[in-house]
Parts: structure tokens; sequence; C-alpha cells
């Protein structure tokens, strides 16, 4: 029977994202269950001269100047409020870079504000791999990709995740058969 063994890269991003997953539970808790609220309610959430949260988009939010673009275009659309939130993708992205990754499987990229988040993170090596079904909103990002000079990171899939997943699964084992 093969051993397995892991890497200590493996192991502290493991734990990190394990610790995001807890975070997430424990602030999720905090709001009704599967609701992200209107525009209105989420902007609430964040509320505006509340000096803890002004102070924390004022001095930690590093948004890449094309990010920022993108984010704006992405609110112009009528369901724009399904983009993730700044502060969330740059926690995704310091995690990424904290493990040194090389590669991010997003499943669900919407207009791929986080994707090019990510492509930013990664080494000039890196992939970011998309599950996408709606060919429209990706052509809204792509061009925001290029811009910032990280297409060639990009690898979006349009189809559902199961299909792409079973496909990077077989080939995957196939690799580590040869």
């Amino acid at each position: 029977m093969p051993i397995f063994t892991i890497s200590k890269e493996a192991l502290v991003g493991t734990a990190a994202l394990g610790a995001a997953f807890a975070a997430g539970v424990i602030i999720g808790k905090k709001r009704a269950p599967w609701h992200f609220g209107t525009r209105k309610e989420q902007k609430a959430f964040y509320k505006k001269g509340d000096p803890l949260i002004d102070y924390m988009l004022k001095h930690s939010m590093r948004e890449h100047p094309v990010l920022k673009k993108l984010r704006r275009r992405t609110m112009e659309e009528p369901e724009g409020i399904n983009m993730i939130c700044c502060d969330q993708s740059q926690f995704m992205a310091n995690l990424a870079k904290l493990i040194c990754a090389k590669k991010v499987l997003e499943i669900g990229v919407f207009t791929g504000y986080n994707t090019l988040n990510m492509a930013l993170a990664l080494p000039d090596d890196g992939k970011v791999v998309g599950c996408e079904v709606n060919n429209d909103y990706i052509n809204i990002g792509k061009p925001f990709w290029k811009q910032a000079g990280v297409e060639h990171k990009i690898d979006v899939r349009i189809k559902p995740a199961v299909e792409t997943l079973g496909f990077l699964e077989k080939k995957s084992s196939e690799a580590r058969q040869k």
C-alpha cells in the first residue's frame, strides 16, 4: 500500500484555508443562511462612516488598478451584486501567495474579478482554471485580464464544473501514471 506524504507548504496551506472556512462559517451565522441580501442590505453591512471599516478599506485594500476597473464594470451589470467582495478576494489572493500556490481552481467565475486577482497573485508559470457556464459574463472580464497581462495564466472552461473536474481528475491520473 503506498504511503501518502504531504509537504509542509501543503499542510500550511490546508490549515490557512481551513481557518478561512471556519471564519466564514462563524461570520455567516450572523446572516440568514444562504442569503447575501440586496445591495441595500450589503451596503448596510459595511456602514458608511464606521471608523473601523473606513480604516480597513483605506489602509488594507491593495486593489490593482485593472481590478478596480473590472469591479466598476461588473457593478454596471444587473447581477453585479454577485461579484465577490473585494476584501474577500484580497484575502484569497493573500492565502495563495502565503502557500506559494501555482494552481488555482475557481468554480463560478462570473466576470472574473477574483480570477484576475488570483492570476495576479500567482507566479508567471501559475495557472487559474475557472469553471463557468455563462460565456457572456466571461467576455466582460477577458479584456481586463489582457490589460493586466495575465491572460496566459487563465483557462476558463465553459461547461458545468462537474465535467471540468472529471476531465482534470482524469488528466492528473494519467500524468501520475507516466
